[in-house]
């Protein structure tokens, strides 16, 4: 390979590698002005849209309908094997913990057994979120989920209103409800 081949090949790294470097480092978008109410939205999984109505189980098996009236809606999608998962998941359980009484929250677990979700979920004293179970990944499909761990956020009118595929942190969601 020549000199000057290397030398391209080195410059499209380092640029690649400082795009990715910006992009992951970039703050979360700010959720959409809120202050309308979007009446009669249509279902769906977008910003704009009314989250879909539905129903999982919990982890001991009692059906549990995702979304609660006057509530603000967090719906986060993830697995016990996802390395960014599990990363975010302190910061998940500081969230649901802290705002218990104005958020309804729900990591919805993707494809794996109740077991093995349950004891996770003991073994890192995650205590504060409701844990849905998506077995057979319909729910996921239905909202376009194409990397994990997605994180979708509806106002108290049920309109979502933010979605990102990737880690949460605390202050992200803060900011993202801060203006709901």
């Amino acid at each position: 390979m020549s000199k000057r081949n290397s030398l391209l090949i080195l410059i499209f790294v380092v640029l690649v590698t400082g795009f990715g470097t910006w992009y992951m480092m970039s703050p979360a978008p700010a959720p959409a002005n809120n202050s309308a109410v979007i009446p009669n939205a249509k279902p769906g999984t977008s910003n704009g849209q009314a989250l879909p109505q539905i129903t999982l189980s919990d982890l001991a098996g009692r059906n549990i309908h995702v979304g609660e009236k006057d509530k603000i809606i967090v719906v986060n999608f993830w697995a016990t094997w996802c390395p960014p998962c599990k990363a975010e998941m302190p910061d998940l359980n500081l969230f649901a913990a802290k705002h218990q009484n104005d958020v309804a929250f729900y990591a919805i677990n993707i494809q794996e057994s109740a077991g093995k979700v349950s004891d996770f979920m003991t073994q890192n004293n995650y205590t504060r979120m409701q844990v849905l179970l998506d077995k057979d990944g319909a729910v996921a499909k239905q909202f376009h989920v194409s990397a994990i761990p997605t994180t979708i956020v509806a106002d108290k009118n049920g309109v979502i209103r933010y979605r990102k595929s990737g880690s949460m942190t605390l202050a992200e969601l803060e900011n993202v409800i801060k203006g709901l």
